[in-house]
């Protein structure tokens, strides 16, 4: 993708924001991997050309991912003007644009945000950088692979690479993209972002519960027993584990009636070396991250 005008940004960046959103809905993970790698890339442009406040008219677009991603791209350096938008899109009821809108404000008051960037070498290539500064821009998943000694070439799916918002056969569809390796550490990233928000309630209770099953089995594969035992313990509360379906997931929650504090205030004990774990196990199976897919 060429850009020769930034005005011709502009118009690329609300046609691929609105076909993006359009894509999450309808759960088709291809298109919006495209149009997510388009938007990064006219992100990094504008942030290289002083440019981003341009992106200022979208937002108060009508078409709602537009929105989401313009307060997006400006949080870092007019977050008074994007925090209300974003909440706006997150308190709506948007479907996954309304969990994504969720997500990136709940990242950026944590400080791990990350937002997209020109690599400095000339190649044109976007890079990925956590917020030190107004000017320092990237997007919000793969925030691990700090934590790994040497990155390059690693590649965690982001939390748009797989579709956890529909039903379980997509989900299981896009997984079969990546390596196992790759999936454990996608869905422990998940688990680690939702539990840490908002507890094991917020993490079932959302579609992220769709990735219990690989967030368990990854946590044994990377050695943290005492929370892959703790996550066990809270599985174990449902008839048979917890519904892959939502709605089925959701309604045996609210026969439960279990706040899981006590399995909260556990994995908070534990949760201290997850990310020494998480960087062990990268580098010692670092072929497995190095596959973009399977196929």
């Amino acid at each position: 993708m060429r850009i020769k005008k930034i005005e011709d940004a502009i118009s690329l960046f609300k046609e691929s924001a609105s076909i993006h959103g359009q894509a999450s809905i309808t759960g088709n993970s291809v298109v919006c991997n495209k149009h997510a790698d388009r938007l990064n890339n006219i992100i990094a442009l504008l942030s290289l050309k002083g440019q981003l406040g341009l992106l200022k008219e979208c937002l108060n677009n009508n078409d709602v991912s537009i929105r989401m991603w313009s307060a997006f791209a400006l949080l870092p350096v007019s977050p008074d003007l994007c925090k209300p938008v974003l909440e706006e899109v997150a308190n709506g009821n948007y479907h996954c644009i309304s969990f994504a809108a969720e997500i990136t404000l709940n990242e950026w008051k944590k400080g791990n945000l990350k937002f997209p960037q020109l690599a400095e070498d000339g190649s044109g290539k976007v890079v990925f950088k956590k917020l030190t500064d107004l000017s320092s821009l990237q997007r919000i998943s793969q925030s691990t692979l700090e934590n790994v000694d040497d990155i390059q070439g690693i590649f965690i799916p982001s939390y748009n690479d797989i579709d956890i918002y529909h039903d379980y056969n997509c989900y299981c569809r896009d997984m079969k993209q990546y390596t196992i390796e790759q999936c454990y550490i996608f869905a422990i990233e998940w688990y680690k972002t939702e539990v840490c928000n908002g507890g094991h309630y917020q993490f079932l209770s959302n579609p992220t519960g769709i990735v219990w099953k690989e967030a368990l089995d990854g946590l044994k594969a990377i050695g943290a027993l005492q929370l892959a035992d703790n996550l066990q313990h809270v599985c174990s509360k449902f008839h048979t584990n917890p519904p892959f379906d939502k709605k089925d997931r959701e309604e045996e929650l609210d026969a439960l009636n279990e706040s899981f504090q006590r399995e909260d205030d556990t994995f908070f004990l534990f949760l201290e070396r997850l990310d020494v774990l998480i960087k062990n196990y990268i580098n010692k199976h670092i072929d497995a991250f190095k596959l973009r897919s399977v196929n």
